[in-house]
């Protein structure tokens, strides 16, 4: 086949030949280089996916550490995991589809999380945040609530109160008003209610403690009304002072005008210096009775007055009192009767007795209390007292009642937490998510298994191209090396046959054709110039004949040439000629 190729042809072929199959194997390496570059970049793709899944589920444990740990500390410092993966959750998922938009299950699994996110958020999230808030709060209020009845609610007011109760106590007591002193008890009673139902009712919450101090409160206003009432029923001191005085003449002038003179006269009938008859008389007296008389009239009004001052100590003397008038009466009527001096100590006595009773109620009624200065204790304490609820007690119990409305503490979070809403939509998230990232390794790891036997191709191709490209060369060098070779060595062998003077005779004859040739050259020149001159004179008439010459001129410097190239080659055969012949086999 290759015979019939030129020598140059065969040269060009084999310098060729090992190039093209070079050209060849680099043209199949760079397909199978390029397929494992777009498997590659697969997979880094793969890896990107990847990567931004693993973002999302990192970003999902920060939503739930951070609500675990504002849920545990209460504290907003800890929110921000929290708020911060909630504003790049969205945008990581958008990106995310962006990379699997050629994937519609991917995408539908990437919007379905950021769904159940936004579920989480609003079914769980958010309700467990705002309830540890209100913790929070509930725990500032419970703090506020101690503080205040640590400082004391109303504190002044209060001890006001008590230092006008105490007076009113003291006042009571040196009335011997037991009615009032009672009611002053029963009132300090009152006010520890209202203070202790109050400071339940702060401290739990709970309605018993403020339907005690309501209770109390109503207990209060009706005893201070009753003791309004003990106050506007006092006796009349002033009056009463001179009943006693009135008593003490009456007494006097009954001694003075009756008893003393009955005495006398009934010491002087023990002599026999009187008549009988005339103590009778005198005992008989209208007199005698309208003195009397007139002391029990003042003792009914005494004790009329006692009684509706409810002073029960003052009603008893006053009864001491009258009954030492009955007994001075009976005393000095047995002794008139009898003229025994025993009767005349009872006398005594009774009459001492009557005196130290009528100085005792003296006394009684100069330390009795004041009215105005008591009525005015008892109105300083229900204003005071009115005061304290409106200003102190009721404004922190409404404080109480509004947070009792939204009162929370960490069982409410706990049973929020319990409830599983937040777990449940997130098992769901990492499920999805789960599966998303299942499905892209399952990608990933095809694509890896593409590109692993891509390589392993290209390696191939690679090895079995160049031992191809190999023996293909070799073939071809083998092959063009006998082209070549062959008709060279029948050269050499057909050279042998020649004789030294055939060699000769051949150089002779190409020596004679080269001096024709040279000498024809010669003369088809001179003529060309000879024409050339000629038609240079016409040139204006023989443009063609003009051309025509120019053409024969040039064919003739032509085969000049050609003789001259001609006489070159017979010289280097006959230089090849005297060479000494080599042997055939080299």
């Amino acid at each position: 086949m290759f015979r019939q190729l030129g020598l140059g042809a065969k040269m060009m072929l084999g310098s060729s030949a090992p190039l093209l199959l070079v050209v060849l194997l680099g043209v199949m390496c760079l397909i199978n280089i390029k397929s494992l570059l777009e498997t590659s970049a697969r997979v880094d793709f793969s890896h990107r996916i990847m990567g931004s899944a693993k973002d999302i589920d990192k970003i999902i444990s920060d939503l739930e550490s951070g609500e675990r740990g504002f849920l545990i500390a209460g504290k907003d410092e800890f929110l921000n995991p929290y708020t911060n993966g909630n504003k790049n959750l969205q945008n990581k998922i958008n990106s995310s589809i962006k990379l699997v938009e050629d994937n519609p299950q991917q995408v539908s699994r990437l919007q379905k999380i950021g769904k159940l996110i936004e579920q989480w958020n609003k079914q769980a999230a958010q309700p467990e945040i705002a309830e540890r808030r209100q913790v929070a709060v509930t725990i500032k209020n419970d703090q506020y609530t101690k503080d205040r009845l640590a400082a004391g609610i109303g504190k002044e007011k209060l001890e006001e109160v008590a230092i006008a109760l105490e007076g009113l106590d003291i006042d009571f007591l040196n009335s011997e008003n037991m009615a009032g002193t009672n009611l002053v008890m029963a009132i300090t009673t009152d006010i520890e209610n209202l203070k202790s139902g109050m400071r339940g009712f702060l401290i739990t919450g709970k309605d018993e403690f403020l339907v005690k101090y309501q209770q109390a409160k109503d207990a209060f206003y009706r005893h201070e009304k009753f003791v309004h009432q003990i106050i506007d029923a006092t006796f009349d001191r002033q009056e009463s002072v001179e009943f006693f005085e009135e008593m003490q003449n009456y007494l006097t002038q009954w001694q003075d005008e009756f008893a003393n003179p009955l005495i006398e006269l009934r010491g002087s009938l023990s002599h026999g210096d009187s008549e009988f008859n005339e103590i009778i008389e005198k005992i008989n007296s209208n007199e005698s009775f309208k003195i009397l008389d007139e002391i029990e009239f003042f003792i009914e009004d005494l004790l009329d007055a006692f009684d509706t001052d409810k002073s029960e100590w003052a009603s008893r003397t006053t009864l001491a009192a009258g009954r030492c008038i009955d007994q001075m009466e009976n005393s000095l009527r047995g002794y008139l009767i009898t003229g025994n001096d025993k009767f005349l100590d009872i006398f005594e006595k009774q009459k001492e007795k009557f005196e130290s009773k009528i100085f005792d109620l003296s006394d009684f009624i100069d330390n009795a209390f004041i009215v105005e200065d008591t009525a005015y204790s008892i109105d300083q304490v229900r204003t005071i007292i009115t005061k304290w609820i409106k200003e102190d007690a009721e404004p922190e119990i409404q404080k109480r009642m509004a947070a009792n409305k939204n009162r929370s503490d960490m069982s409410d979070v706990t049973a929020l937490i319990e409830a599983g809403t937040g777990n449940r939509i997130m098992d769901s998230v990492r499920n999805t998510l789960a599966d998303f990232i299942m499905d892209e390794n399952m990608r990933m790891t095809q694509r890896q298994d593409q590109a692993s036997q891509s390589a392993q191709l290209a390696q191939q191709m690679i090895v079995l191209g160049t031992i191809a490209c190999i023996f293909i060369s070799i073939l071809i060098s083998f092959f063009l090396t006998r082209a070549i070779t062959g008709p060279i060595k029948e050269i050499f062998q057909g050279l042998k046959k020649f004789s030294q003077n055939e060699f000769g005779e051949v150089q002779n004859q190409f020596g004679e054709i080269t001096t024709h040739l040279s000498q024809s050259s010669d003369a088809l020149n001179k003529a060309s110039i000879e024409i050339s001159e000629g038609a240079n004179l016409q040139a204006s008439s023989l443009e063609e004949t003009s051309s025509s010459m120019e053409q024969i001129s040039s064919m003739a410097r032509m085969n000049n040439d050609n003789a001259t190239e001609a006489d070159s080659l017979m010289n280097k055969v006959d230089d090849l000629m005297k060479k000494p012949m080599m042997p055939c086999g080299h």
